[in-house]
């Protein structure tokens, strides 16, 4: 008689186990592991953190070179700073600004740069040395521009007339 009931305990402790402790068990191994995914997932965002942090520290070295390149290649492609910069640098340089023609954004050529090429005109009136002094300015310009057309009109009042094909670059 005591062996049945020993026998009977024990399988009474195996159903137990099978039907109370074994689902707990295999929840606590389910856990477990989205506790190791979770942990691994947290450190590849660490180290991608780190990587971006090392990034902005490698960047600050480079501030000045990234302003310039800012203020070459502006987001907008005419932004109202270069229009000042023309009015004032043609001006210092003996020109008079007649007007400003119309301006012609287009897409980069190759499909991976994000550059845009804008085009527009300046008509201007002045000397030939007062051009050629605003030719090199602009050539000394931390702005890209590019003279694509230069048309020289008759003289009026004394002045030449002079139309500039003109070409900057913008994200």
């Amino acid at each position: 008689m005591k062996r049945i009931v020993i026998i009977i305990l024990i399988f009474l402790s195996f159903l137990f186990s099978v039907y109370f402790l074994f689902p707990k068990y295999s929840d606590f191994k389910s856990l477990k592991g989205k506790v190791f995914e979770k942990e691994s997932l947290l450190q590849e965002r660490e180290a991608y953190f780190l990587y971006l942090e090392e990034t902005v520290k490698t960047l600050e070295k480079y501030k000045e070179a990234l302003k310039k390149i800012n203020s070459a290649l502006p987001d907008t492609p005419l932004p109202a700073s270069l229009l000042s910069y023309l009015q004032k640098k043609s001006s210092e340089n003996g020109l008079i600004l007649k007007a400003l023609g119309q301006v012609k954004t287009s897409g980069a050529e190759a499909v991976e740069s994000k550059i845009k090429e804008s085009h527009f005109s300046l008509a201007l009136a002045g000397s030939l040395p007062s051009l050629e002094s605003f030719l090199k300015t602009l050539e000394k310009s931390s702005r890209m521009i590019e003279v694509e057309d230069i048309s020289l009109g008759q003289f009026q009042e004394g002045l030449l007339e002079i139309n500039l094909s003109l070409k900057v670059y913008s994200y």
